[in-house]
This record gives structure tokens, C-alpha cells and sequence, in this order.
């Protein structure tokens, strides 16, 4: 695995902790139990010969048990899995589900379980500790004790568990993530890797989950449209599913459609033996035409989503979010403040539009969040014009941009503010993922958004608070050049630096600080440098007029600069420029924002005269330092910086 791809949290091998007993019994499912699940009883009965935590003959199982389903999507995969999880809370004393797509979202949901299970309490430090609660996590599956209070806990008094890790893309997300052999436990995983049943996966059992048969696909057809007793249908249901080829989620959306527009089986057959109706079905692609292997083009014309009459807005946004978990607040709050011309303006309107996807199952809502399956997105996506998508894609960002927590200019470091962090943020990946696979033409417009290049340099400080620095680098070079692109247009344009938004350079100079300080992070002590000199050189000309100034970035562009000299062992440059970093706080206009700008001045020039062998000196200045930041934030200040 290339240095790249290694978990940018880090390992915790050992640390110390106060053991909690698990809050028994703890079913983590995010979404219901689905009432129009339909057969499966064959697979279903395959899962629990392979993942029960007893035998045949009733004797514990002492291992664990490994599974994979493998599937194109749409085949039904996380509603198999969904069934399974529901009808076998009896079986387990813990099910834990977790939305494995993406890498940053597994650190952040093993958080959730473990305040779940009550491994931490909510609030502490230890729950806001990434790695704090993936191990907790991991250990207590390792050996899931019921309670820790026993003087002689044994096997007996371990917990079954079932662990489902949905939509596994890549081997290398969840490695870090398993719990060791040997405990009492199972694990589901569901993919639509072919190679996910293959020990690649660290799967002893694999499951390549075939379309549904003709029998349960009919009858799953006649059960959603309530035709069960019409001899006609009966006859002509089976014809049918053989067209939507026994796919689950093409059966349902299809009996939504035959169902709201009044559809017999035979005018759908009708419909789909049209040639016009049938180039439409097999020509929607988005993949080049000698990778189109799967069912995928068919089901934009079976969801009929032309014919939306309230809610083609609302779905376009959706389809570019991350679909795994929309908080509803985030749509519903943009009501009548987003641009989109087709976006619901009201309240009601917004509701009329929720209704209209839930008719139709292109949407789910489970929890206040509301879900969306990716062939749905990817179809709404393929509809979408360049002007229409540019359109979509800002209001996206708009609407991200109202929820994220911005953390004060020169201060930053703010932990609080985690939690809400953590959920836009997998929203906000999906804006870049889509960003960087766009077309020339799509592209040259999305990069002159601003608003993206905040929000993704918003996104890589927060990756950076929290150990991830290689993921913020990344969106901060997407930033650096969007931002560099929009500077250069507006000088062309007004043949003046100073004519340039101060937005612009303000967001500009940001960046480069960050950049500068994710390179220290990697101990790149001439990058760091670079970008840092720039921070510093464009942050002396925006306060050059200036007497007194309202925050501390000026003087931490002096004490960084300073940084990167003692990184370079130049300590002689170094104390200069923190001591400049020194003045410059005092410019400062209030005497709280004074001492915490000094204290950190004075934290690196303490470390840089202790660097020198001169500790006497550095002794004094640290005690200093200390003082005047115990005065403002208390003594063991936990939420700050330092």
C-alpha cells in the first residue's frame, strides 16, 4: 500500500482508558426494516449458516465468521443485508451497521458506535479522539465482554456480534478497521467489488448475489401493485420481471410507475416493445459504451424522472450529495434562499416535493436523514445539461457552505465544532469528487465558483484538526488553483492587483497558510517556508495602513515564518521573526486577543531557544507562556490549540 493510501489516523496500540460496560442490547441499523422486502429465504438461510454465532448442535462458534455479498448495484445488497440485520436481533446482542464508502467516514461512524454502545460518554475528549474510539471499538469486539465488573469473566460472558460494513469499495478502507480473530463475532460485508469474496477482503465466504428468480420477481411485481388476484396479471407478471431481468430495485421502481400512471402489465410491455422507448432505455450511459455491462441505462426511463412535477430541483441536488445520509434540515432550511430557479421556494413546497420522490421510492427517510440510492443520482446526473449542472452544483455548494461551522480567522482550532463538521463533510467530498471528474467544459465554470474553493479549503482544515493531512493537501491544491484562476481573471479584467475582490485574496492567503501548515505537519520545512512567506507578505500589505488590528493572523504569519527557520535549524532568523511575531500582537485591539497571539510567539520561541541548549531562558519565556494562556482558558485547557 502506497504511502498515500495509509490510514492518515494512525494506529493506537496501547492506551489507557477507563473500561464502560456496553449499553446491552445495542442494534445500530440506520434504516428500517423494509415491509416490502420480498423472498431471498434461500440467501437469507445461506447468510445464517455461515455468519450464526452457534452451530447446528447449539455449541458456540468460537471465531469469527466472515461474509461478503457481491453484487452490481441495485441488485439488493444492503436491503439483503437490512433483512438480515432485523430479523436476527435475537441472534445478536449487538448490530453494528456502518456506511463504508468512503475513508473519512469510517473514522467518524466508529465515533458514533462507540458513544452508541456507551465504550465513551458524549462530550469527553475521548469521544472527540478518532483513535480513542476506533480502538475502544475494535477492542471490545475483539472480546465483547457484557460487563468488565466480573472478577472472572470468561467465554461465556461474551456478547455475539453482528458487524456489517456496507458498500466496500477498496480492501485498504476498512483494514485498519477489523477486529482481530478469535472473538465471538460476525462480519457482513457488502460490495460491489468482484473481488470482495476473495481473501483480498479478508473473507473466508462470499455470496455473488444473483438477480431474483422469475417466481419472486413476479410475485414481488403483483405485491406491489396489489394485483395479487388479478388472473390476467398473474398471467403476464411473469413476462415482465423476465424484462426488468429479476432486478430488485428495477422491480420496484417499475411497479411505482405501472402504479401512478395507471399501467396494466401489458401497456408497460407495450411501452417497452416501443424502438424509441427501448434506444432510450439501452442508450443512458456513463461509462464508455465497452464498459456497459449492467442494468444501470435502463432505469432512468423506468423511473420517468422527466415527469416530476415539483421535485426535479430537490433530486438534482440530492444526486450530487452523498447519498448515505442527507440531513433533512440542510434541504428543507434552503427553501426560498437558494438561486435554483426549480428549487421548492417554501415549506410546503419543499414537503409537496419530499412527497412526489417518496411515491415514487426514489428517495428513503429514515432518522431525519434522508436517503438516495447512487443508480438514482447517476441518472439524475446524466439528465443535466453543463449550464443545468453548474447551476446544481452551486446551489449544492451554497447549501453546504450556510451549514458548515466556520471557525474564527486566526484562531481556527476549535473542537466543538467537530460534530457538525463531520456531517457535511462527506457531502462536501462528493462536490469535489464531482468537480474532478468533470468534463473541460463543466469545469472551466465550476472553478470560477468561490464559494467551492472556500468550502473545500473549510473541508481541508478541518481534515488537518484532525490528523488528515494528506486529504487536506489535496483539497487545498484543488483551492490553490481555483482560487489562483478567479485572481487572474479579475486582474485581466480591471489590469490591477488592487482591483481584485478582497474575498479573493483574503481566501488566497488563507490557503497558502494552510498548505504551509499541513507541510509542517509533514516536516517539509522549505514548502512550509514558501507558502508562509507568501501568507506573511500578503497579510503585511492587507494591514499595512493599519494602527491596530482585529485578529492575530498577521502575528501568526510572523511566528510561523519563525517555525519553519527552527525546522531548518536557522535559529538565529528564527528568534527574529518571532520576536517581530511578538510586536505585532501588541498591535492587537483587544488585551484577551493580545496574550493569547503572544503565548503562542512566545510557545515556539521558548522551544527554539531550548532547540539552542540555552534553557534558562527558555524556561522563562514557556512560564510565561503558560501564564497568560492559564489566565484566559483556565488551567488543562482541552479545547484550544495548545
Amino acid at each position: 500500500m502506497s504511502s498515500s493510501r495509509k490510514d492518515p489516523i494512525g494506529h493506537l496500540s496501547d492506551f489507557s482508558t477507563t473500561k464502560r460496560d456496553p449499553i446491552l442490547p445495542c442494534h445500530i441499523i440506520p434504516n428500517a426494516r423494509n415491509r416490502d422486502f420480498y423472498g431471498r429465504q434461500d440467501l437469507l438461510r445461506e447468510i445464517e449458516e455461515v455468519m450464526a454465532p452457534i452451530d447446528e448442535n447449539g455449541d458456540v462458534r468460537k471465531d469469527v465468521k466472515t461474509m461478503a455479498i457481491c453484487g452490481p448495484g441495485g441488485f439488493g445488497k444492503t436491503q439483503l443485508a437490512n433483512e438480515y440485520a432485523h430479523s436476527h436481533t435475537d441472534m445478536y446482542e449487538a448490530i453494528i451497521w456502518i456506511h463504508a464508502e468512503e475513508a473519512t467516514t469510517l473514522a467518524d461512524e466508529y465515533s458514533r458506535v462507540a458513544e452508541t454502545l456507551g465504550l465513551v460518554l458524549e462530550g469527553t475528549s475521548d469521544a472527540r479522539d478518532l483513535v480513542v474510539t476506533r480502538e475502544l471499538v475494535k477492542g471490545w469486539l475483539a472480546k465483547p465482554m457484557r460487563s468488565y465488573g466480573r472478577d472472572n469473566n470468561n467465554y461465556d460472558d461474551e456478547v455475539a456480534w453482528l458487524l456489517i460494513l456496507d458498500n466496500v469499495n477498496d480492501p485498504d478502507l476498512i483494514s485498519d478497521y477489523l477486529p482481530p480473530a478469535g472473538s465471538n463475532g460476525s462480519i457482513l460485508i457488502t460490495s460491489r467489488d468482484s473481488l470482495s469474496t476473495t481473501p483480498l477482503y479478508q473473507v473466508k465466504n462470499g455470496m455473488n448475489l444473483p438477480p431474483m428468480s422469475e417466481r419472486e420477481a413476479s410475485e414481488l411485481l403483483l405485491k406491489l401493485t396489489w394485483r395479487e388476484d388479478d388472473v390476467e396479471e398473474q398471467r403476464l407478471s411473469a413476462s415482465v420481471a423476465d424484462v426488468l431481468g429479476g432486478m430488485p430495485l428495477a422491480l420496484t421502481q417499475m411497479a411505482g410507475v405501472m402504479t401512478r400512471q395507471s399501467l396494466t402489465f401489458a401497456d408497460f410491455l407495450k411501452k417497452y416493445e416501443e424502438e424509441e422507448a427501448r434506444s432510450t432505455l439501452f442508450g443512458l450511459s456513463l461509462e464508455p459504451s465497452h464498459k456497459r455491462v449492467n442494468y444501470g441505462y435502463t432505469l432512468a426511463s423506468v423511473w420517468a424522472l422527466e415527469g416530476l412535477k415539483h421535485s426535479s430541483g430537490l433530486l438534482d441536488v440530492m444526486a450530487l450529495l452523498d447519498p448515505d445520509g442527507i440531513p433533512e434540515e440542510y434541504l428543507e432550511d434552503a427553501s426560498g434562499k437558494v438561486q435554483l430557479d426549480d428549487y421548492p421556494h417554501t415549506i410546503t413546497a419543499y414537503q409537496d416535493a419530499r412527497s412526489e420522490l417518496f411515491k415514487s421510492s426514489l428517495i428513503y427517510r429514515s432518522n431525519s436523514r434522508l436517503t438516495i440510492h447512487r443508480l438514482i443520482q447517476d441518472c439524475a446526473k446524466t439528465k443535466m445539461q453543463p449550464e443545468r449542472f453548474v447551476k446544481v452544483f452551486s446551489t449544492a455548494v451554497e447549501i453546504l457552505l450556510s451549514k458548515w461551522p466556520t471557525a474564527e480567522i486566526g484562531v481556527r482550532h476549535h473542537v466543538a465544532r467537530w460534530k457538525r463538521c463531520e456531517m457535511v463533510s462527506p457531502h462536501i467530498l462528493h462536490l469535489k469528487e464531482h468537480y474532478t471528474r468533470a468534463g473541460k467544459v463543466i469545469q472551466s465554470q465550476l472553478i470560477e465558483i468561490l464559494d467551492f474553493a472556500s468550502l473545500l479549503n473549510e473541508l481541508g482544515w478541518y481534515f488537518q484538526e484532525r490528523g488528515r493531512t494528506v486529504e487536506a493537501l489535496d483539497c487545498y491544491g484543488i483551492s490553490q488553483i481555483n482560487v489562483e484562476h478567479i485572481i487572474n481573471k479579475e486582474q485581466a479584467g480591471n489590469n490591477s492587483l488592487d482591483q481584485v475582490p478582497k474575498a479573493s485574496l483574503t481566501l488566497y492567503a488563507e490557503i497558502h497558510n494552510n498548505i504551509a501548515g499541513s507541510e509542517t505537519e509533514l516536516n517539509n520545512a522549505d514548502e512550509a517556508m514558501r507558502h508562509f512567506l507568501i501568507y506573511n507578505k500578503m497579510l503585511v500589505e492587507e494591514h499595512r495602513s493599519e494602527i491596530t488590528v482585529s485578529n492575530s493572523r498577521l502575528t501568526s504569519s510572523y511566528f510561523n515564518v519563525g517555525m519553519s527557520y527552527t525546522m531548518k535549524a536557522d535559529y538565529k532568523n528564527a528568534v527574529q521573526w518571532l520576536k517581530k511575531a511578538l510586536e505585532e500582537a501588541e498591535r492587537l485591539n483587544e488585551p484577551t486577543k493580545i496574550k493569547l497571539a503572544r503565548s503562542l510567539a512566545l510557545i515556539n520561541l521558548g522551544l527554539t531557544y531550548w532547540l539552542q541548549g540555552d534553557f534558562e531562558e527558555s524556561s522563562q519565556i514557556l512560564e510565561t507562556a503558560r501564564a497568560e494562556r492559564e489566565e484566559i482558558l483556565g488551567i488543562n485547557d482541552r479545547e484550544s490549540m495548545m
